[in-house]
């Protein structure tokens, strides 16, 4: 049950990490050339930040309710 869970929630999060990329593909490729290459990768991981913090939260919701 707990994996069900954790590969829903892994989905859910894609899907909307995958959502909000493909609307700001605009706002990132236009000033790419005038933009620093560490404004570009602090986006990315503002991203990345969000889907690790879901998995943990996941992770321990999935272990909390199997009762172990």
């Amino acid at each position: 049950m707990g994996a069900v869970g954790l590969v829903l929630a892994i989905a859910g999060l894609y899907g909307w990490w995958r959502n909000n990329v493909s609307r700001r593909t605009r706002e990132i490729g236009i000033p790419w050339p005038l933009a620093r290459k560490l404004d570009v990768l602090r986006l990315g991981w503002a991203g990345l930040v969000l889907v690790g913090m879901g998995t943990v939260i996941g992770l321990a919701m999935g272990f909390a309710s199997s009762g172990s």
